[in-house]
């Protein structure tokens, strides 16, 4: 009892002092015919010495007590362990058993915990005397043993590493992404197929052994199924694409001259945007650009779109110009403000129409930013900009639900 206590403990320090994130641990039974049974633990961690360590492995203590089978496994240098530690799965890592029985029998050797392995990981067991695998993710082993028997090295349990992926994106026209799987080399898999979201098998390949790659992948989600004797493993990916999508976000119309007008850039994998409003109105680098029209007419609006990497698209739209203003202005704010450069400050005028208490003034640059907003409570107003550029600006008038923009050229 005081050994038994003894292993339990240094499992529970172990574990504590040793476990990361990426420990797999894997629990092996073995049952006599009449339901006894005997465990042993082999875990899988980083940093572990495959050699005995105090520290990281517990030896295992015979009881010899007839009728109760005995199970451990071997470190690398041959001590027998209740609790192995073994590597991290970088290779198939490869974990020598014995055991001891009372008298002959029908054993039964199983495993449990292995769903918390990747599903790619193989973990079978080897029995050196018959020559026989057995996938223990999905069978169990059942064989005569007996006390006679020599048991170091009887049987072995062979865990795999996980297939590895690589992937590239797909191409400018969404046709030229790639992924790449590695298996582990002592892994042969009887089938693996490729499918995309709606499960239409896209490619096909037998007796995979080495890297293989699957090719002209457009952006999507996909997911490989592998087949390996009567288990299958399934993982689950999403592939990027490099292509670039653009559509133009068209505001509700009909539209009015002086009145600002709200573009959005729709678009898939863009991050560079140029403008064309068709009235020689040109805006770069906004994907939702303020525009002002000043004379009616119908116009086409043209959205020029890329990416880093290459790619582009573009998209159109129509978009009618009325004169006027939008049903609904009010009717005492209509008077047409007038504005006049002086250098670089602007003269504002509103020539006699009524102010609401939110009224105010707001100045854009040609990109669609915002470099000044000023409350209008006087008919007259001087808008300074002597810290822009000389050039065209849009300043926006706003009134009693009334909106007028007008271009101003300044200059010193």
């Amino acid at each position: 009892m005081k050994a038994l206590t003894f292993t339990l403990l240094f499992f529970t320090f172990s574990t504590l002092a040793f476990a990361t994130s990426d420990k797999k641990t894997l629990t092996l039974t073995l049952e006599s015919p009449d339901g006894n049974n005997a465990q042993t633990t082999i875990y899988f961690d980083q940093g572990i010495t495959p050699s005995y360590d105090v520290h990281e492995d517990a030896k295992y203590v015979f009881s010899n007590i007839t009728g109760i089978p005995e199970l451990y496994s071997y470190t690398l240098d041959k001590m027998a362990c209740s609790i192995n530690g073994a590597g991290t799965l970088q290779s198939t890592e490869v974990i020598s058993l014995g055991y001891h029985v009372s008298g002959p029998g029908n054993y039964t050797i199983r495993t449990t915990q292995a769903e918390n392995f990747d599903p790619t990981t193989i973990i079978r067991l080897v029995d050196n005397k018959t020559g026989d695998t057995l996938d223990l993710r999905e069978n169990f082993y059942q064989g005569q043993l007996d006390s006679n028997d020599i048991t170091t090295n009887r049987f072995q349990v062979l865990v795999s590493s996980p297939v590895q992926y690589t992937s590239t994106n797909s191409n400018c026209s969404n046709s030229g992404g790639t992924i790449t799987i590695t298996p582990d080399s002592s892994i042969t898999w009887a089938q693996v197929q490729l499918l995309d979201s709606s499960n239409n098998i896209i490619q096909t390949y037998t007796n995979v052994e080495g890297s293989l790659t699957f090719i002209g992948l457009a952006e999507g989600s996909y997911h490989v199924v592998y087949t390996y004797n009567q288990y299958t493993a399934t993982n689950y990916f999403y592939l990027k694409g490099n292509f670039v999508v653009a559509q133009i976000g068209v505001p509700s119309q009909p539209i009015y001259t002086y009145q600002d007008v709200i573009f959005s850039a729709i678009t898939t994998n863009a991050n560079e945007f140029s403008w064309d409003f068709g009235d020689s109105t040109l805006i770069d680098g906004v994907a939702h650009p303020t525009q002002v029209y000043l004379i009616p007419g119908t116009y086409t609006v043209t959205l020029y779109t890329a990416n880093n990497l290459g790619c582009s698209a573009n998209a159109q739209a129509t978009v009618v110009v009325l004169a006027g203003y939008a049903a609904g202005v009010n009717e005492a704010a209509k008077a047409e403000p007038v504005m006049i450069a002086d250098g670089k400050v602007i003269n504002l005028n509103m020539n006699g129409a009524l102010l609401s208490s939110s009224a105010q003034v707001v100045v854009y640059n040609l990109l669609g930013q915002n470099i000044k907003t000023l409350p209008l409570n006087a008919q007259t107003l001087s808008i300074n900009l002597e810290n822009q550029a000389n050039g065209y600006y849009l300043v926006s008038v706003r009134n009693a639900g009334s909106i007028n923009t007008k271009r101003v050229f300044i200059a010193k």
